[in-house]
């Protein structure tokens, strides 16, 4: 919990650090489905899973990123999306990520065209790097025949079960593909899709989700 703090607290003071480079404050939510790795001890594996997630984000366009007289330009966002998840590989899967990342955008404006729905319309895509903490927890169990009667029919039922939890961190690659749309100059909406790869044995997944920006 307190390294999550640490993380949230930087977010924070970045975002001071570039208050006057065009910060704006994100809120994402969405669905993320994929695969965790899990190891315990000697024993690793990993499993699939499902679920919600939660994107919050805080981004800035420093002026040295500004291509003056072109439809582009370039923002950078620190991020720390959170994931529920579940699975169904075994008896029972709960995952919980904590995934730190930072990531470069390109953004194409329409500014120049007559639309006016174009002027306020932002395709962008993206790509960073992101450092998931996974905390998976995973039970199984077995119920088998351990008794047969003189006719061959069970008569007797035992069941076996093993739990594993662990927390294991990774790097992984972030690619992501999104629009936005303003409504007001502070207030604008936005949806995106893409995915984490994993670099080491960590996060593999993909996500769609939307929300909010709000520009200071």
């Amino acid at each position: 919990m307190k390294k999550i703090l640490s993380v949230v607290v930087a977010l924070f003071m970045l975002a001071g650090a570039f208050s006057e480079s065009g910060l704006y404050a994100k809120l994402n939510a969405g669905w993320a489905d994929g695969s965790v790795y899990i190891k315990d001890g000697s024993w690793h594996d990993s499993t699939g899973f499902s679920g919600f997630e939660l994107f919050p984000a805080i981004g800035f366009a420093p002026e040295a990123t500004s291509v003056p007289d072109k439809p582009f330009d370039f923002t950078f966002e620190a991020s720390l999306g959170m994931i529920l998840g579940k699975g169904d590989e075994y008896s029972d899967v709960d995952v919980k990520v904590f995934n730190p990342g930072f990531t470069c955008f390109f953004n194409w404006h329409f500014e120049g065209f007559d639309s006016e729905f174009l002027q306020h319309f932002v395709p962008y895509a993206g790509a960073g790097m992101s450092t998931p903490i996974q905390r998976v927890e995973v039970e199984w169990e077995h119920t088998y025949a351990d008794h047969y009667d003189n006719y061959g029919n069970p008569d007797h039922w035992r069941t076996d079960s093993w739990s594993h939890k662990a927390t294991t961190f990774g790097i992984d690659l972030t690619f992501v593909l999104g629009a936005r749309y303003a409504f007001t100059e502070k207030i604008e909406a936005n949806a995106e899709i893409g995915w984490n790869s994993s670099i080491t044995n960590a996060l593999n997944n993909r996500f769609i989700r939307g929300g909010i920006f709000y520009r200071f």
